[in-house]
């Protein structure tokens, strides 16, 4: 990944409606300058093969879902998942693995 907003999906992965992948987000590190004058970053989104993210779930900028994973509904994703593992909740936790 390169520092640049984007999409991988591996293929036969399957991803629910609603879902959103944010590639890009606010700036907010400083407290002098208004949030919406900070400005955005981008980072890449990746999720490997045969992966199912339900529906409604929300992953963050920058995070990657390792090949086989299994994403609850409605669960965030701010950390990196591994491989064959099933994550859910808010935010995403691993529940166990496949």
């Amino acid at each position: 990944m390169d520092g640049r907003g984007g999409i991988e999906i591996g293929d036969f992965s399957l991803i629910g409606f609603d879902s959103v992948l944010l590639t890009s987000t606010h700036v907010y590190s400083s407290r002098e300058i208004p949030i919406a004058k900070q400005g955005m970053y981008s980072k890449p989104v990746k999720i490997g093969k045969d992966c199912w993210i339900g529906a409604r779930v929300m992953v963050l900028p920058g995070i990657e879902i390792g090949d086989g994973c299994i994403i609850g509904a409605n669960s965030v994703v701010t950390k990196d998942i591994p491989s064959n593992y099933v994550a859910a909740g808010i935010p995403a936790y691993k529940i166990r693995e496949r």
